[in-house]
């Protein structure tokens, strides 16, 4: 199918919250916005604080940023210099952010991972995060302490790219946020991973789905004393017929692999995580907690409201979710359609293989990046789980489960010349010292379970997955000439995934499962990179301050 060409498109640039639902009005697009004839400084203040809220109906605290949720969209162009200004107001917790894709360059200490790059905001004060955004594409910041995503602290991050070469495929785009949701406070009760081992690793359970913040609840399901209106209402989206819409897809889960579709319309898959791939069609796709993934979609059918779904693929937890509804709803409301009713289209009955990625195979980049070598450094992780001397359970890479040092952040040890080969294994600490070098990752996966990687300070060429089989069993297919890249890829269960990256951003990167609990029990590596040509950058007094 091709997509229709369009010869006048709007240029008017938004940095409103547009995309996002506010109330029971419906969403119109944004239109694409006009680059500026250089780059601009985008200055914002971010106000870390608890409100009460009702997203789907039941009422429950939420950690937001200037009492939104999901938090204020940051919109900028590709290298512009971006200063927000975060303040904690929790009152009893201290808290970072994390800007979720963006590599960082140059400034290691303001990619927000507690313990690694810095220390966190404690509570009255504050941290202005100053830098620059290199790359275009779809992004998004959330906390990166204590689970603190998972009760609200997030928001969307788009990088409009003057050069992006389907800008002429387009008329206007929205941003949609995809989540998982509970009605619980995860942040102060993650003792609950702490539990003795008793039929299990238990993960706190979600009780719902949400679309852009919004969705509906069956209130009959609320533990009694609580507040809950049913009929909460869905986010609604507005077509005109005729135009094109970008759709920028974002999983903020805590776990679910979510299955996005609009009833009735294709998507045309164009980014992923930030690159530009060559379309691809398809009518449901899935995207892992991290992932983000842009497609255009035609306003082709008659005026009519349609589902757009989301679907939590259950399949993939450890243990079954307790009284979920996997399936959470907004709607597409074309112009000139009825006001104010329900759907009634049905489901694209596409199959799609449980717990999947995209497969890095069939996805080809736009615009062919050679893919480096030889490799300097290959390093292969085998990433196991079992209960540690207190019969909790933990995760484990290369046998050794991570615990953060969050007072004493690697590149502060870097700073003040610590003496590296001292540092407790259980920080899980690798070392690249040469400028350019190749690296090669190997996850080799013994557990059941798909685990989304994510990389901080870099984008990586996927080479390779497998499925129930060793590495050896694949490594045939490792692909080197036409691979894809990302910064949040999956490791299927009990199989392998295999990634290169260069070593060229000097810092402290994080290297992680983004399903949040697994994170929180030892499932993370830290890769120390150049640390020679770290210590000549100037590490701003304000963010050494936050530290003991």
């Amino acid at each position: 199918m091709k997509l229709p060409k369009k010869d006048i498109f709007i240029s008017l640039f938004l940095l409103a919250s547009s995309s996002l639902v506010s109330g029971d009005d419906y969403t119109v697009g944004t239109p694409k916005p006009k680059a500026p004839s250089s780059p601009q400084v985008r200055e914002y203040n971010f106000d870390v604080k608890k409100v009460t809220l009702a997203p789907d109906g039941f009422s429950r605290r939420l950690w937001t940023v200037n009492g939104q949720f999901p938090g204020p969209p940051i919109v900028t162009f590709k290298n512009d210099q971006v200063k927000v200004k975060v303040t904690n107001n929790l009152g009893d917790q201290v808290t970072s952010i994390h800007w979720h894709g963006i590599r960082q360059i140059g400034t290691p200490w303001y990619d927000g991972s507690v313990g690694v790059t810095g220390c966190a905001i404690p509570n009255g004060k504050s941290l202005t995060y100053d830098f620059k955004t290199p790359d275009g594409g779809t992004y998004w910041w959330h906390s990166h302490h204590m689970a603190q995503y998972t009760d609200g602290l997030y928001g969307p991050f788009i990088v409009h790219d003057p050069d992006d070469p389907y800008l002429p495929y387009y008329d206007e785009e929205f941003t949609v946020i995809l989540t998982d949701y509970h009605h619980d406070e995860i942040s102060p009760n993650l003792g609950i991973l702490d539990l003795p081992l008793g039929g299990g690793f238990r993960e706190p359970s979600p009780d719902n789905g949400l679309i852009n913040g919004r969705n509906n609840y069956n209130c009959t399901k609320a533990p009694a004393g609580s507040k809950c209106t049913p009929n909460a209402g869905y986010a609604k989206f507005k077509f005109e017929r005729g135009k094109r819409y970008r759709l920028r897809l974002i999983n903020t889960s805590a776990e679910a692999l979510i299955f996005f579709s609009i009833d009735n319309h294709v998507l045309n898959i164009i980014e992923a995580d930030g690159f530009y791939i060559k379309r691809q069609e398809a009518h449901r796709i899935p995207i892992h907690a991290g992932q983000r993934v842009s497609v255009i979609v035609v306003a082709d059918q008659v005026a009519d409201n349609f589902w757009m779904r989301g679907e939590i693929d259950t399949v993939c937890y450890f243990q079954p979710p307790v009284n979920l509804d996997p399936k959470f709803n907004a709607i597409v409301h074309y112009e000139g359609a009825k006001e104010n009713v329900d759907p009634t289209t049905k489901p694209w009955t596409d199959a799609l293989e449980d717990c999947m990625d995209l497969d890095p195979n069939t996805l080809q980049p736009l615009v062919l990046e050679p893919v480096p070598s030889p490799v300097g450094t290959s390093l292969t992780l085998f990433n196991i789980v079992h209960p540690n001397e207190k019969n909790q359970v933990r995760f484990y890479i290369n046998n050794s489960s991570y615990v953060p040092d969050n007072d004493n952040p690697t590149i502060n040890k870097v700073y003040n010349n610590y003496n590296l080969s001292t540092i407790n294994p259980n920080q899980n600490l690798y070392t690249f010292n040469k400028p350019g070098e190749v690296i090669q990752i190997l996850i080799q996966n013994l557990i059941g379970g798909e685990h989304p990687f994510h990389l901080h300070g870099h984008n990586f060429w996927v080479l390779g997955i497998g499925r129930n089989e060793t590495y050896k069993e694949g490594v045939s297919t490792l692909n080197t000439r036409t691979a894809i890249k990302r910064d949040t890829a999956v490791v299927p269960s009990a199989g392998w995934l295999a990634i290169r990256f260069v070593a060229d951003n000097p810092g402290a990167w994080m290297f992680h499962c983004h399903i949040e609990w697994h994170f929180q029990v030892g499932m993370v590596v830290q890769f120390l990179e150049l640390p020679d040509l770290l210590k000549k950058l100037t590490q701003p007094p304000e963010a050494r301050s936050l530290c003991p």
